[in-house]
């Protein structure tokens, strides 16, 4: 269980950063 949540947290940050990416190449607003 531990192993799967590590991995599905793994997962989200690995999204949320490449969301982060995207908007701010799309929006050029820089996130402070």
């Amino acid at each position: 269980m531990v192993i799967s949540v590590k991995a599905f947290g793994q997962d989200v940050h690995d999204v949320m950063d490449k969301v982060s990416e995207t908007f701010l190449k799309a929006g050029g607003i820089e996130a402070t």
